[in-house]
């Protein structure tokens, strides 16, 4: 053993005599600080590459596994990004590259077609105006693309035709304004504006048409309630009419039996009480009371006797009527456009190549198919002791088969480096010692 050797196994021996404490950093006697650049420009050539396999790979599934990795290396990065994005739509997988887009729109980069991407997805998630402000942004970076323009006109239909439009920004509106020459001329535009205010204008028509209906029945139903409480104010009149004159008729009957009582009234020398002319003459003018009585009540009866059946008929109709108002409401609320039906919304074009949504599942990972190595990322000097403080831990814990496999590992991976070799000199003092080869 030279003498840096001896050095260094000295310097193990008092850090592992140290217990617990070795969980600290250290560094070898008489050796510099390590820096972290190595580390920086491994990091860079693998991320280099993980983008390299995402331009170029024709597998979708090996294009999510590279994405997948680089993210562990920087999430943030633009050209990762939209690198991913871009394959991604081409792929015809939009969804996948929707984060990405996000990411994109809010770093400013690649701003045209991530604002575009992200205006595909809220218009697939019926966020109509959020993917209109979306697609405006889009737009002002973008607008050839006919995709967005597709998507555009179907928005713009939808605004122009809301019941209550909802409120735009003042930049979307100054870049709608700014377009609305260009929208013009745009063949695209127009047929996806004309598609869907065409659903809206068929609309418009049933409602009005309904609503005259409804105000049609509304009007009739109120004539007809009129006068079937008219008629039956007139019923409860002559009803009570008829009541007063059944009341008189029974006190003039009571009063003509009394009258007739009187006729044959006599003392006890049998002479009559009453005059019998006067009696008869009040008999006269009872008789003639009753017969006037029933004579009104005759007519009440008669007047009263066809207003019965037209409050029937009116009540019949007024029932049909409230049918006929309740179901015409209840379709007015359910007429909504149908535009769901109608809209097509189109995945933004990638460099001038559109690729339709596809709903097949990515391809298995081809056994061939190689993603760049990650051991470049590994073989920096702060990884390897990363490794060895690892085995410093599992040895204080009387853990040397895991510690051993771990010095294994160190050496194989780092065999240049001053921590493999403080690994080996550790190895030595393990029982057992190292393994012969």
């Amino acid at each position: 053993m030279n003498r840096s050797g001896r050095v260094s196994s000295i310097c193990l021996a008092m850090i592992f005599a140290g217990g617990m404490s070795t969980l600290a950093p250290v560094r070898a006697c008489g050796a510099a600080e390590p820096t972290t650049a190595p580390a920086k420009v491994s990091a860079a050539k693998a991320l280099a590459g993980y983008i390299q396999v995402i331009k170029t790979s024709e597998d979708p599934s090996v294009v999510l596994r590279a994405y997948t990795k680089a993210c562990g290396l920087n999430r943030m990065d633009p050209q990762l990004n939209s690198a991913y994005m871009r394959r991604m739509l081409r792929f015809g997988r939009p969804r996948a590259a929707y984060m990405s887009a996000r990411i994109l729109a809010a770093q400013d980069s690649d701003a045209g077609l991530a604002w575009a991407m992200i205006g595909y997805m809220m218009g697939r998630s019926n966020k109509y105006l959020d993917a209109l402000t979306a697609t405006a942004r889009a737009l002002e970076f973008n607008s050839d693309d006919a995709s967005i323009l597709n998507n555009a006109g179907q928005l713009a239909a939808w605004f122009d035709n809301a019941p209550s439009p909802p409120k735009l920004g003042d930049r979307e509106k100054r870049i709608m304004d700014k377009l609305k020459d260009k929208f013009q001329k745009s063949q695209v535009y127009k047929d996806a504006y004309n598609r869907i205010n065409s659903i809206y204008v068929s609309c418009k028509s049933q409602r009005a048409e309904l609503e005259a209906k409804l105000t049609k029945a509304e009007t009739a139903y109120n004539k007809a309630r009129t006068e079937e409480l008219t008629m039956r104010a007139d019923i409860k009149r002559i009803n009570s009419q008829i009541i007063q004159q059944n009341k008189r008729l029974d006190e003039l009957d009571r009063e003509l039996r009394r009258n007739r009582n009187r006729l044959y009234a006599r003392d006890e020398n049998g002479n009559y009480y009453y005059s019998r002319r006067a009696v008869l003459e009040e008999h006269t003018r009872i008789q003639r009371d009753i017969d006037t009585s029933n004579n009104k009540r005759n007519a009440l009866r008669k007047e009263g006797a066809p207003i019965v059946p037209k409050i029937r008929i009116a009540t019949n109709q007024g029932i049909k009527l409230r049918k006929d108002i309740a179901t015409y409401r209840t379709t007015l609320k359910g007429i909504k456009p149908a535009i769901l039906r109608q809209l097509r919304w189109d995945p933004p074009a990638v460099d001038g190549v559109f690729t339709a949504e596809t709903v097949n599942l990515p391809h298995k990972i081809k056994p061939t198919t190689t993603l760049p190595s990650t051991k470049i990322i590994d073989a920096s000097p702060e990884a390897a002791a990363k490794k060895l403080r690892m085995v410093k831990l599992y040895a204080s814990n009387k853990r040397f088969d895991l510690a051993r496999e771990l010095i294994l590992e160190i050496v194989e991976k780092y065999p240049k480096t001053k921590t493999a070799a403080a690994a080996k000199a550790l190895l030595e003092t393990f029982p057992g010692g190292a393994p012969k080869p």
